[in-house]
């Protein structure tokens, strides 16, 4: 009988990373990439017994290849959980940044929420894949530098960036889609903002609704779906909200809680526990 790992949930996982401030932002690229942030996510995965790779890229390009010591970096964690079912399957991508703007924030929305919420959804799937009921082929990556606004398809610099192109190189395998995850701390109000390739079917949003059929689209400011769509790869960002914001949100197309982005005030003692778990287990890991 084999042994299961004790997991955390992401409230837990986002309370330890909202204890300590951020030692690096996203506008200070240095020659060592791995923050405090970063050392946490990687500390976390020993923890679960998940392999991880660290896939450090030049600061000025994330489609260079190679890297120097001198040169400032940026640095992405990324997991694979490959399905024993169904090796040959499409591989479903997770994605959430973990870079900051503020480091005097807690920045509990953007997006500590979501990188704890990828880390519970790991402990999950390595479940999955001891237990042999994985079906598809997953990565979760957790990417650097979105707060730099940098998504240009031939010299962008962000994480995503990077992602993509790995993605297109073929190192991912056959990629069915990505879902970036933003602002999730607290709602059961599940919103989308798809990004498809316009010759491509919308395969991930009928995934989702599927599963949610009270989902709502909104256009949101610029995340790291769009690094992807521009490599032509299809891909989503989700997020949610509760009932209040949910209204804002219909009514005005901003609500309260994204304005918290990059603020003090965005605090871990705004997020929710069930909201937070219900995302991970109800949505997250019965796309998989």
């Amino acid at each position: 009988m084999k042994t299961q790992t004790k997991i955390k949930n992401g409230y837990n996982y986002l309370n330890e990373l909202c204890s300590f401030n951020a030692d690096f932002n996203a506008s200070t690229p240095s020659v060592n990439p791995i923050t405090n942030r970063v050392q946490y996510i990687i500390h976390q995965l020993e923890a679960l017994n998940i392999t991880h790779e660290l896939d450090m890229y030049n600061s000025k390009n994330a489609f260079i290849d190679e890297i120097k010591a001198e040169d400032t970096k940026y640095i992405n964690v990324m997991v694979r959980f490959n399905s024993t079912l169904n090796p040959t399957s499409d591989t479903i991508v997770f994605l959430a940044h973990h870079d900051v703007v503020n480091l005097n924030s807690e920045n509990c929305q953007d997006n500590t929420a979501s990188v704890s919420n990828l880390l519970h959804l790991c402990s999950l799937l390595k479940l999955k894949q001891e237990n042999n009921t994985l079906e598809s082929n997953v990565v979760v990556c957790f990417t650097d530098a979105e707060e730099s606004v940098s998504f240009d398809s031939k010299y962008g610099r962000s994480g995503s960036v990077r992602l993509g192109h790995r993605i297109t190189k073929g190192d991912l395998g056959k990629v069915k889609y990505a879902i970036n995850l933003e602002l999730t701390a607290m709602g059961k109000n599940l919103w989308i903002c798809p990004y498809i390739p316009k010759e491509q079917e919308n395969i991930v949003t009928k995934d989702i609704l599927n599963i949610d059929s009270n989902v709502k689209t909104y256009r949101v400011p610029p995340n790291d779906s769009i690094a992807l769509v521009l490599q032509g790869i299809q891909g989503v960002c989700i997020g949610t909200l509760d009932d209040e914001n949910s209204k804002q949100a219909n009514e005005k197309g901003f609500c309260s809680t994204w304005s918290l982005c990059h603020r003090e005030a965005d605090k871990f003692e705004n997020a929710i526990e069930s909201d937070m778990t219900n995302l991970v287990d109800n949505l997250l890991i019965r796309l998989v």
